[in-house]
């Protein structure tokens, strides 16, 4: 199965690519997925998607949306002023 989509990817793929999948022949299969999982996460990145659509639910960011913290960080009214702790290298 490897070695036909390796085939596969010869002739379909630029010569970049092709260097890829020729190199990663005579790595060991722990290689190969550390490196299928990088090029995922460059995909991911570029906002190109995922390869393993599996992966992609599990990848998405949340939504953030403004304001949603706002109220539940307290600051002091002297909080701009200089510590005391400092004063002699002022």
């Amino acid at each position: 199965m490897q070695t036909q989509m390796i085939q596969q990817s010869k002739t379909y793929y630029p010569q970049p690519i092709q260097k890829v999948v020729e190199n990663m022949q005579v790595m060991s299969a722990q290689r190969q997925q550390q490196v299928v999982e990088y090029i995922e996460l460059l995909c991911f990145y570029d906002g190109i998607g995922l390869v393993n659509e599996e992966k992609a639910e599990q990848k998405k960011p949340k939504k953030r949306h403004a304001g949603t913290a706002k109220g539940k960080a307290i600051f002091a009214d002297d909080f701009d002023e200089p510590l005391e702790d400092f004063k002699e290298y002022m």
